[in-house]
């Protein structure tokens, strides 16, 4: 009889266990599906044009001109800014006057917006360049593409020339209002979870910019670009530089 009843105990304590197990593996789930990596790979494609980078005079330079920008698709990013901020790596020390150029074209090639201007004498690093006022807002569900060149010499001369997409979406409002009480950190999360990248780099590289040494901030950056889907790892390290507002920039 006590063998009987030693026997139900451990049997009843056996279930008690296999629920709470259960009950905890029900709420794990969740948590882990929302740490998942992102994956910033994407399906749609841009139209066909000209290949998205090229090597100019500036064929010394350690590293190449690199937009900070997915890899894997096509160099495509999200954004839910009317006027994002766009981010390259340039390996350039010194440049001529207006040495760079940015331009903004529609999906069917027309011209949004066009600016020279000069990066002055800096250390090779990431830079971002940010949108005034007066560029019309990016409609949303349109895709837009971005290029900047580099001319190492006077011109006339072959310039180094990049090119990303970026296209504007709209979060569920439920999302919007998450990131509108999340601290900077968490934003920068948030916006990545739902492949937002151009929001998601803004928010840790302006951080970094004025705290580089923010260990948070840089453990998340070197997340970032280390994904699969980004291959951006050789700019980890990269410092962020000043440059580039085109608000008051040469015509």
């Amino acid at each position: 009889m006590n063998l009987l009843n030693i026997s139900h105990n451990r049997i009843l304590r056996f279930n008690v266990i296999a629920i709470f197990i259960s009950i905890f593996a029900c709420q794990l789930l969740p948590s882990l599906a929302k740490d998942k990596k992102p994956d910033f790979s994407r399906t749609d494609q841009p139209p066909k044009s000209k290949p998205a980078g090229s090597r100019g005079d500036c064929a010394d330079s350690n590293k190449p001109l690199t937009i900070i920008a997915p890899a894997s698709s096509g160099n495509i990013g999200l954004t839910t800014k009317e006027r994002p901020t766009f981010w390259a790596y340039l390996p350039y020390v010194n440049l001529p006057e207006n040495a760079l150029k940015f331009e903004l074209r529609n999906e069917q090639g027309k011209n949004i917006y066009k600016k020279e201007f000069s990066r002055g004498q800096v250390s090779p690093g990431t830079i971002s360049i940010n949108l005034p006022q007066e560029v019309p807002a990016l409609e949303v569900g349109k895709l837009y593409r971005w290029h900047l060149s580099v001319y190492c010499k006077q011109k006339p001369s072959i310039p180094d020339v990049v090119s990303g997409w970026v296209k504007r979406v709209e979060l569920d409002p439920k999302i919007t209002q998450q990131i509108e009480k999340a601290s900077p950190l968490e934003r920068s999360k948030i916006y990545a979870q739902n492949t937002i990248w151009y929001d998601a780099v803004t928010v840790l590289a302006e951080e970094l910019r004025t705290n580089p040494k923010n260990q948070e901030f840089l453990a998340r950056w070197t997340e970032l670009l280390e994904l699969p889907s980004v291959g951006l790892n050789q700019f980890v390290s990269e410092p962020i530089t000043p440059c580039c507002s085109l608000q008051n920039l040469l015509r």
